[in-house]
């Protein structure tokens, strides 16, 4: 499915951001992450998300949503 019109903002914001941002689901596995984070873990997307954040060791702090 395309991504709706919010989706989309969100998405352009998260890349917009230098900073190393990964989104993460109560559950604790990564939802969204931007190029500055894909890039510092040194992996492509498919391989992040779905990713049990507490697998990614040295990674930076992450907030976690509810």
């Amino acid at each position: 499915p395309k991504p709706d019109g919010g989706e989309r903002v969100r998405s352009q914001a998260l890349e917009a951001v230098s900073e190393h941002v990964l989104v993460v689901g109560g559950d604790g596995r990564i939802l969204e992450c931007n190029a500055a984070a894909l890039t510092l873990l040194d992996r492509h997307r498919p391989a992040v998300t779905g990713l049990d954040a507490s697998a990614l060791t040295g990674a930076p702090r992450v907030r976690y949503q509810s």
